[in-house]
């Protein structure tokens, strides 16, 4: 076999196609590509034993976690890296030499810090929001890009439950979206209900609106919150896109994530328990809510302390 690396790679895709994610699988593909021309190399320079998977021993895999070090990668890239190539391994014939690898080089594995990200910048969601009055009526699109991002910072719903939202699970007059299509659906998702933020819903009572004579004038009917030309779900491609164009007029960079995360700080900021948020965010427990997105500000962790102090005895 010429390339046996590239020829148990192809096999690897096809065999988990459908399992995971046309997303998961192209990044694994272009991964296994740059491995297998990295593998070519060492095995030309004299490093390596081999470059086939089934054959490969711990030293190999220690030649190829150098040039990753020396690649400057981080050690989140350098774990995905590893675990790639575990995969292939493992699913070339149970090969086991990077679970060795790391067994005997514990200070491979690398140590990641978790780092909060941050919700919207400062002024971004006031600018959202006043950029969003100034929309002249009839302009169906710019309604319709604005209130994709207001929904997610207004309800925190994700990108895949913005697009199969329905219009039927909308209340504005009570301030909820129910949300039937949801991350996980398959596996930890349930449907839930968000509340929408108030500030949100002036826009979002125009958008419903402005969707009622878009689709009327089409001629169309369609149950979908934010349909197409044909009242069809918008691709995760467009939503995407949409949201760049309001990125562009507030002059910030923000993505549907972000969103998520400012809503769950606006929750937490305002006083709702931890345990409320985790459940219109649609977390399976609290911990990934505390940990990626709701946190309290200074201020607020200054005052708890100096309120325990003052009832405290110490004083």
């Amino acid at each position: 076999m010429r390339y046996p690396f590239k020829h148990y790679a192809n096999r690897l895709i096809c065999a988990y196609a459908g399992v995971y994610s046309d997303n998961t699988l192209t990044v694994i593909d272009r991964r296994l590509r740059v491995q297998s021309r990295s593998f070519i190399r060492l095995k030309e320079e004299g490093k390596v034993s081999t470059t086939d998977p089934r054959h490969m021993t711990i030293d190999d895999i220690k030649e190829f976690y150098l040039t990753l070090k020396e690649r400057n990668l981080s050690s989140t890239s350098i774990t995905h890296e590893l675990s790639t190539l575990h995969l292939l391994c493992t699913f070339a014939n149970g090969n086991q030499a990077v679970s060795q690898f790391k067994i005997r080089f514990p200070q491979a594995r690398g140590r990641k810090r978790h780092k909060r990200l941050p919700r919207l910048p400062a002024g971004v969601r006031d600018s959202i929001l006043r950029n969003a009055d100034n929309l002249r009526n009839g302009d169906y699109l710019s309604m319709r890009a604005y209130a994709l991002v207001i929904m997610s910072i207004g309800s925190g719903a994700r990108t895949i439950e913005l697009i199969h939202a329905k219009m039927s699970d909308l209340n504005l007059s009570s301030g909820v979206l129910h949300l039937d299509i949801v991350k996980g659906a398959d596996l930890f998702g349930e449907s839930r209900d968000c509340p929408i933020l108030p500030d949100c819903v002036p826009h979002l009572t125009r958008y419903i609106e402005e969707r009622t004579r878009y689709l009327d004038e089409l001629k169309i009917s369609s149950d979908h919150l934010f349909p197409g030309p044909k009242g069809e779900p918008l691709s995760g491609q467009s939503v995407r896109r949409y949201k760049e164009w309001v990125a562009l007029d507030s002059d910030s960079k923000f993505d549907y994530r972000t969103c998520r995360r400012d809503y769950a700080q606006t929750l937490i900021d305002m006083g709702v328990s931890l345990d409320s948020v985790a459940l219109v965010m649609g977390h399976t427990s609290t911990r990934m809510t505390e940990k990626n997105y709701a946190r309290k500000s200074s201020d607020d962790a200054l005052k708890d302390v100096f309120r325990a102090v003052n009832s405290s005895k110490l004083v």
